[in-house]
């Protein structure tokens, strides 16, 4: 037996933490891109 006014904090938090675990995917796929980016630019600084 779940208790309504337990459950419905908890589905909150579950949502909060999607939403900062879906912030998060967002940040490390951008920190990702840029040093992507970084390692291209010195891969090429390198070759010249």
């Amino acid at each position: 037996m779940t208790d309504p006014a337990k459950s419905s904090p908890e589905s909150d938090a579950a949502r909060s933490d999607a939403k900062t675990a879906d912030e998060g995917r967002k940040d490390l796929k951008k920190r990702a891109e840029e040093s992507l980016k970084k390692g291209r630019g010195e891969q090429l600084d390198d070759r010249t």
